[in-house]
This record gives structure tokens, sequence and C-alpha cells, in this order.
């Protein structure tokens, strides 16, 4: 049984879908495929939504799911010319996962520099 209602579960999703989409077209500039990604990546959210902590920042919690999501897109692709490593969409994929407030937070300090 899931911890999350439908609705919360709903909520949850259309607050941070903005930032699901930023972590997919990051790490995969101009994919077409951005939208497919990121509702794979729900369906299996809200498959293992009991696995979710109540809490916990379900932003980060979605951004990795929807990071796992895109890896396995690049293994499907694999030999299509993707140009950057695994290991550096992983590195920006993580950078991606901070919390909104930090990323904020970071962009107000740069604009300040």
């Amino acid at each position: 049984m899931s911890n999350l209602s439908p609705d919360e579960f709903v909520k949850l999703t259309l607050e941070h879908e903005g930032r699901f989409f930023s972590v997919v077209l990051a790490m995969l500039p101009g994919c077409a495929d951005a939208e497919d990604i990121v509702q794979e990546a729900i369906t299996v959210m809200w498959q293992k939504s009991e696995q979710f902590q109540r809490g916990t920042d379900f932003g980060a919690w979605g951004c990795r799911i929807v990071r796992l999501k895109v890896m396995e897109h690049l293994r499907k692709r694999r030999g299509d010319g993707v140009v950057l490593s695994h290991e550096a969409l992983e590195m920006v994929a993580l950078d991606l996962e901070r919390s909104a407030d930090d990323l904020a937070a970071h962009d107000c300090l740069e604009r300040l520099s």
C-alpha cells in the first residue's frame, strides 16, 4: 500500500515535473524523447510510491528515478553518438538533484559574482 494517496502523488508530481524535465534535458540536451522519459519515470514513481518516505524530498527521490530512466534510455541508444560519458552525465544529474532552494541560492550567488 502506498504511503501517498493518489491526490498527494499527483500534487507532488506536478510540483516537481519541471525539475524532472530539467534533469532529462541537462543529461540529453534537445532530446525528443524527454516527455516519454519523464512519463515512464512518473509511472515507476507511482509503482514504487510505497518506498517514498514521508517528510523527505519527493523531488530528489523522483530525480533519482528520472536519472535511472535516462541511463536506461542511453543504454538502449548506445552507439547513437552520445557525446558525454556516463560518469559526466551522472555528475550533471547529481548536481541537479539538489533541492530547489539550493539551486535558487546557487543561481543568486552566481549573479552576484
